[in-house]
């Protein structure tokens, strides 16, 4: 399965949404305002089935980083040409490869908890349940890469190998071991992603921990959220 019909219906949404924003960018809605749209709106689309579809080709997936760029670069009110790293950290925001990285990230988190369904159990193998050698691997809890599949290119793209490949990365993270929910963990890896979001001696906006950009609802300007409800309702629906 290509998945070029979902990632194309997508793309139209999205491109829709991408309306919204600018529209209400070019009445000077607050950018905390245009976050929550672009989190309720764009992002939320986004984000649906993103496992299933995650792994589709680079040049499908290339159409929605492109669109993502796009709304980023309105709501940061930067010029279409300007380097996307910075604004997406300035705005607390994951790529989409990133939010691929993040919900399977999560799912293997769930996976190590044993928060996921009992037909889970199976699907994924410990290397010490492998072999009885004491090695780095099977000491670390880390799981077996030995997966079979019938071609290359779909056992690359299996859940099964993509959630060995993450698992066996994100478990020597520092603050894996710590993390003792997935909120929590979720919350940490969001973090950490966005750390790397820039060049070496690149500007990276204000950062995490200085300024982040707060979008809740007390942040909107007076009368903001009728209009944008009002507004949603025409250009989005």
């Amino acid at each position: 399965m290509s998945w070029k019909f979902h990632i194309n219906e997508l793309s139209k949404k999205l491109g829709r949404v991408i309306g919204i924003i600018y529209r209400l960018k070019k009445m000077n809605c607050p950018k905390s305002v245009l976050i929550c749209i672009y989190s309720s709106l764009f992002q939320s689309q986004l984000c649906y089935g993103l496992m299933a579809w995650g792994s589709a080709s680079k040049n499908l997936i290339e159409k929605l980083v492109l669109l993502q760029k796009k709304v980023v670069r309105i709501i940061a009110n930067a010029s279409y040409t300007a380097n996307t790293k910075p604004l997406f950290k300035e705005l607390d925001i994951l790529n989409v490869w990133d939010l691929f990285d993040h919900q399977i990230s999560c799912f293997m988190f769930d996976f190590d908890h044993g928060n996921l369904p009992e037909v889970f159990n199976s699907y994924f193998i410990k290397v010490k349940d492998t072999h009885s050698h004491n090695t780095r691997s099977a000491a670390q809890g880390k799981l077996s890469s030995k997966i079979s599949a019938n071609t290359f290119k779909h056992g690359n793209s299996m859940l099964q190998n993509k959630g060995v490949t993450t698992f066996n990365k994100i478990v020597d993270l520092k603050f894996y071991n710590n993390c003792k929910t997935r909120k929590n963990f979720s919350s940490n890896y969001k973090k950490f992603l966005i750390t790397h979001y820039c060049g070496l001696g690149g500007w990276c906006g204000r950062g995490i921990e200085g300024g982040r950009i707060r979008t809740n609802q007390r942040h909107m300007g007076a009368g903001w959220g009728d209009t944008v409800f009002f507004l949603m309702i025409i250009f989005y629906f």
